[in-house]
Parts: C-alpha cells; structure tokens; sequence
C-alpha cells in the first residue's frame, strides 16, 4: 500500500502492475492518477475505511469514499477492494459489493458502513461536491495559514441537515 507519493514512486519503480492507495494519498487523486497512467498502473483504493496514518486524526481529514460518488471517483481509481473484518456483516465484500456497486447509495449513518468512521453521519446528508473537492484538495488545511475549512463546512453542513432531518435527493425525513 502506497501512503505518500515516496511509497507510490518506490512502488511503481519496484514494477507493479497496481498499486493500492491509501491515507493522504486519498486526498490527491488527480496527480497519483497522473504518476500512474503514466507508468502504465492501476489505482486501487479501500472505499470502506476512514484511512488516516494517525489513528487520532478527526474523521473531516480521513480519507473515504462514499458508496453515491464511488461512479465518479472511477476517474481516479481503477479498482475499488473492499476492507474486511472476520464476522462483520457491513464489510462481508457481497454487502459492499451491493451498496457501492449495484445500488451507488447508502441511507443510513456512515459509521455503519465505513470502518474507522467515528461519527454519525448520514450519508444522505453529505454534499457530493464536497466528496470532488476532497479528492483534489491536497489537504490544504495541514498547510500553515490556509485557511481552508471544506472538510469541516461540509460535515457541519451534513450534521445540521441530520439534526432537521434534511436529505440531499430526497424529501425531508
């Protein structure tokens, strides 16, 4: 698994034909889709786990993807594998398979869904133009006087439309 583009290069260099892409690297997808095609390797990512390298890292900075922008993340990423854990219903790759797949959407809270997701959100109350902004955002905010607050906008957003029972492609709860 590459984390950082140090690890994707030393991959690629090493000759795989794909590479798994995870932490921070979630946040740049357009360059690493770059650096692959232009190695001639696929881009493979977990949809399913919130993946920071530290564990202590607020969901707003961890990288997932939600089962509704899964199609259009496909511009970055070759091939979606699914995380699983032993005796867990919602990573059983069937379930994921379903919902990512062959329905696009997930009504319900995301920590049911995506591993490592430590808060309730429903993920009918996220903005999926703020999933795109993610993938391309290069985590701006970890750089000293950004000022960015995308990440945090849109899931104070989804925790305010949650509370008032609020849905983005659907009528009020």
């Amino acid at each position: 698994m590459a984390n950082d583009f140090s690890q994707l290069n030393g991959l690629i260099a090493a000759g795989v034909s794909d590479v798994l892409i995870g932490n921070d690297l979630g946040f740049y997808l357009p360059q690493v889709k770059n650096i692959a095609t232009e190695s001639g390797v696929l881009v493979r990512a977990y949809p399913n786990i919130a993946q920071s390298t530290w564990a202590a890292t607020p969901i707003e900075k961890k990288f997932f993807i939600r089962p509704e922008i899964a199609l259009a993340y496909s511009e970055f990423i070759d091939v979606y594998e699914f995380f699983q854990l032993p005796d867990n219903e919602l990573s059983n790759p069937d379930v994921l398979y379903d919902v990512y797949a062959l329905q696009g959407e997930w009504s319900g809270d995301l920590s049911e869904l995506i591993l490592n997701f430590n808060s309730s959100i429903d993920s009918r109350c996220f903005s999926s133009d703020a999933d795109l902004m993610r993938a391309k955002c290069g985590k701006r905010c970890f750089k000293k006087e950004s000022g960015c607050k995308i990440c945090e906008s849109a899931f104070d957003l989804a925790r305010a439309m949650k509370e008032n029972k609020y849905f983005f492609n659907s009528e009020k709860g």
